[in-house]
């Protein structure tokens, strides 16, 4: 049934959505959706429910038409000019606020690219349709994603004090990493201790799941930890997410197991430079009004000229309410990303940077996994995460 927010995040959103509407593209923005299923119930409805419900938005109006068991709580969130309970259900009383608001074309949240912005079922679709046919039949459909995409990417006050927060506790538990990692620990080991302590320090793991964990020798990849073991001279690759208070941290460190002698080796030095290079350059050139792949294929060079291959994955993503927020990416101009890389940045976005190095089949390379999250400002944008710029030596307890 989603998860409440708290009465102040959603008042922030509410204004944005006032500040947005009258350039939308239409005169009514409709969340219609029933138990909080549409991702953006959290930031824009604020309390759980079970009927369904229709939440309508315009530029002089804010009205939730909802079940009547639902409407108490909606109530004393008091973010709505207007509350109608149904009984019954929802068709009359729905049909009666289109018949007032008298709309031309209404905002749905439907998209073919952003999970995060589509929301609205088909089945929900068809039920809508009927009902406006019957109230409004000369309004039009149109979908409401790029609104959906800015209510959630610009970050309020109180989402960025929420988002530091779940870095802070990641950040700590990455610090313990360096004397918990020890040759003979496994992959799980590892992810099940970074879930104790996050719970230990009130927080969560992102989505409820162990983080990724992965030897060198065992293979990074978008996968959970399993039982390899870690060995001297191998790298861990640890990416971690945090939720606390509904939002979320996403990093990346990588944890060199020194053998006796302490040698790094030279090549695995350089990979990491070459990263942590071209995150900086990244932090460098992003500012709001720059595209997603702008940042992307300035990087890709940036990695070419060092003689490496570029990663064929984005560059980074949006971090909020969810790990991977929605919206644009800092991703390659290809159709694996449907367009998602051509907008704009906007100020108050918080990204993820992280060029992750992975070995060919064919390479006698370790992997490298840094990434970094940001806050894009007024003038640029600032690093949220406390910077990986070399490689981090774990000293087991007792060494």
């Amino acid at each position: 049934m989603g998860i409440n927010l708290g009465r102040e995040i959603v008042a922030e959103k509410h204004r944005l959505v006032d500040e947005l509407l009258p350039a939308a593209g239409f005169d009514t923005w409709l969340v219609f959706t029933r138990e909080a299923m549409d991702p953006i119930c959290p930031l824009v409805v604020g309390t759980q429910f079970v009927g369904l419900a229709a939440f309508l938005f315009t530029e002089g109006a804010r009205i939730a038409v909802c079940a009547d068991y639902d409407a108490m709580a909606l109530e004393r969130l008091d973010v709505f000019d207007r509350v109608v309970p149904y009984s019954l259900g929802i068709d009359e009383p729905l049909a009666n606020v289109l018949r007032d608001l008298n709309p031309s074309r209404i905002g749905v949240n439907y998209s073919p690219s952003d999970d995060r912005a589509d929301g609205l079922s088909h089945g929900l679709y068809l039920t809508f349709e009927e009902v406006l046919e019957e109230a409004a039949p000369g309004a039009q459909l149109v979908s409401a994603e790029k609104l959906v995409q800015s209510v959630r990417a610009r970050k309020t006050q109180e989402e960025i004090r929420r988002i530091r927060g779940a870095i802070e506790v990641a950040e700590r538990i990455f610090r313990q990493m360096i004397t918990f990692i020890c040759p003979g620990r496994t992959e799980m080991d590892i992810g099940l201790f970074a879930k104790q302590r996050a719970e230990d320090l009130g927080a969560r793991l992102a989505e409820d799941s162990l983080p990724i964990v992965a030897t060198g020798k065992a293979g990074l990849g978008h996968r959970g930890p399993s039982d390899a073991v870690v060995t001297a001279g191998d790298v861990v690759v640890i990416d971690l997410g945090v939720c606390l208070q509904g939002y979320h941290s996403d990093f990346a460190r990588t944890f060199f197991v020194p053998e006796s002698t302490g040698t790094i080796p030279p090549s695995l030095k350089y990979r990491l430079e070459t990263v942590r290079d071209a995150i900086a350059l990244a932090h460098e050139m992003i500012r709001a009004g720059v595209r997603g792949y702008e940042p992307k294929e300035a990087t890709d060079q940036f990695i070419r000229d060092r003689g490496i291959a570029p990663p064929r994955f984005a560059l980074g993503h949006q971090v909020g309410t969810a790990c991977h927020d929605g919206g644009l990416c800092l991703a390659p101009r290809t159709p694996r990303y449907r367009g998602r890389a051509e907008g704009k940045i906007e100020e108050g976005n918080v990204f993820t940077l992280e060029p992750f190095l992975v070995p060919a089949a064919d390479e006698d390379e370790l992997p490298v996994g840094i990434e970094e999250m940001i806050l894009v400002t007024k003038d640029g944008c600032e690093w949220l995460t406390s910077r990986q710029v070399g490689l981090w030596i774990t000293e087991p307890a007792g060494h």
